[in-house]
């Protein structure tokens, strides 16, 4: 599917704006209603439900609050990667554990020059 517009922040933010969209309207209520509710703009109302405008997680925990709904079923996707991501540390953790002190050394200056390398910093 294409994503409308050059504004858009991401899928994931752009996916999370329509979930609110049709949270709102489920509950009945238009832009400026629900702009009330949370205290902000029905301009950034619209920006959130295209998915011009990144929330952080408050916000995120506001909308769901106004909407009599959870935050997991407006960012389903932000979820399922936190759920991931807490699988492959306790993974990490689990084989961590039951190394030696100079495994462990090493395995942190490896992972250390993977985030560099990712980043595109790779030390001379």
């Amino acid at each position: 599917m294409a994503l409308p517009k050059e504004k858009i922040v991401s899928p994931d933010v752009y996916e999370t704006g329509k979930q609110i969209r049709k949270a709102r309207e489920a509950a009945g209520l238009s832009q400026g209603k629900l702009a009330e509710k949370m205290d902000m703009s029905s301009n950034a109302i619209s920006r959130y439900e295209l998915g011009e405008r990144e929330m952080g997680i408050s916000v995120l925990y506001r909308f769901a609050e106004a909407l009599h709904t959870t935050p997991d079923k407006l960012a389903p996707e932000r979820f399922k990667k936190n759920i991931e991501t807490e699988k492959e540390l306790s993974e990490l953790e689990k084989i961590f554990i039951n190394l030696n002190v100079n495994d462990k050394a090493q395995l942190i200056r490896m992972a250390k020059l993977m985030r560099l390398d990712s980043a595109g910093v790779m030390p001379a």
